[in-house]
């Protein structure tokens, strides 16, 4: 598993995108048991309250952009992510709408 250092995070797209998904939807979760521990990391990474993903379908994305830059990182396709995201059969069932931005149906 890559350990990137706070400079590769910043200095790489993917890891940045990765760093700031990850907090968006983190903060998104609970803004006050969170914000003020992880002030440093949102100065770093340009994000303020106004950036938190307001809707379920907009953290969705988030963690979907998430899934697509890990399975990149290590060597995965598209089409094997897809077989990958397709063969978890209770999340098909409990979270269609999630799977159906890769093109999936449930």
């Amino acid at each position: 598993m890559p350990q990137p250092s706070d400079e590769e995070i910043l200095q790489n797209p993917d890891y940045r995108a990765l760093a700031k998904n990850a907090l968006l939807l983190t903060l998104a979760a609970s803004w006050d048991d969170f914000a003020s521990a992880l002030a440093p990391q949102m100065k770093a990474l340009g994000i303020a309250k106004k950036d938190l993903p307001a809707t379920a379908k907009a953290q969705d994305k988030l963690r979907a952009d998430i899934d697509q830059r890990v399975a990149r990182l290590y060597g995965l396709g598209h089409d094997e992510l897809l077989h990958v995201l397709h063969s978890f059969k209770v999340m098909a069932a409990k979270r269609p709408e999630y799977l159906t931005l890769f093109g999936i149906s449930a």
